[in-house]
């Protein structure tokens, strides 16, 4: 059974989260699911001898515009750095470039799509709650910008209790860096530095940071994706 099938039958069996501290909840296991999975192709690897799934470069094309193509591309490379993948983006386009093994990418693409519409819809139940009627645009952008920060922190620092649980966990980690690495530098050989990750603050930032802090992390079924393989 692969890793997204896994994640499906986890979530088979629940229903909508009824709190964001038990969509949490959910959210870790699914990562726990994700990474776990990681260490059991190695440990296959090892005892049968068999062939290590290859590195692909693919794209991706997200449904973005001017004003939230900045958060969506902080959210994804938040979910590619916690699912050994590396992300790039390519500037005047809505589209990720991606390496990374064909199961993780598939993570990415599953997290992402399920994220994205969990950020906007809460940014405008947030709208309601706190009565914008004016200017509800700028204060949507701010909150999906807080929201993708917080997540992109929270997946850094799942990560990073994982890589320090177990010797296995850190030799995994420490592996898996290595061939992205080599992957990358063959992919993109001439690849250039990340940019900063800049937002625009204000009230809705900080009410998307807040609920950024909460949000399950744990998608449900996915939908299409609008992933490209090379």
């Amino acid at each position: 059974m692969d890793i997204l099938e896994r994640i499906k039958k986890l979530h088979a069996l629940a229903t909508r989260n009824s709190s964001t501290h038990e969509a949490a909840a959910a959210a870790a296991k699914a990562q726990e699911l994700c990474f776990q999975h990681n260490l059991e192709l190695e440990e296959v690897i090892k005892t049968k001898g068999v062939d290590k799934a290859p590195y692909v470069k693919a794209d991706y094309v997200m449904k973005a515009g001017r004003n939230d193509a900045p958060w969506k591309r902080t959210l994804f490379d938040g979910i590619c750095k916690a699912n050994f993948c590396k992300d790039i983006y390519y500037p005047g386009t809505s589209k990720m470039g991606v390496v990374g093994q064909r199961h993780n990418f598939e993570v990415v693409c599953y997290l992402f799509e399920y994220l994205t519409k969990e950020i906007e819809r809460l940014a405008l139940d947030s709208c309601i709650k706190e009565g914008i009627f004016t200017k509800r645009g700028r204060y949507i952008k701010q909150f999906c910008q807080g929201a993708a920060d917080a997540i992109y922190w929270r997946f850094q620092e799942i990560l990073k209790a994982r890589t320090v649980s177990t010797e296995d966990c850190r030799a995994l980690v420490v592996v898996k860096d290595k061939e992205l690495d080599a992957a990358v530098k063959q992919f993109w050989p001439h690849i250039s530095h990340e940019s900063s990750r800049k937002f625009s603050l204000g009230n809705g930032f900080s009410q998307g940071q807040a609920t950024g802090r909460h949000i399950g992390i744990n998608p449900g079924v996915g939908q299409g994706s609008r992933a490209l393989l090379s």
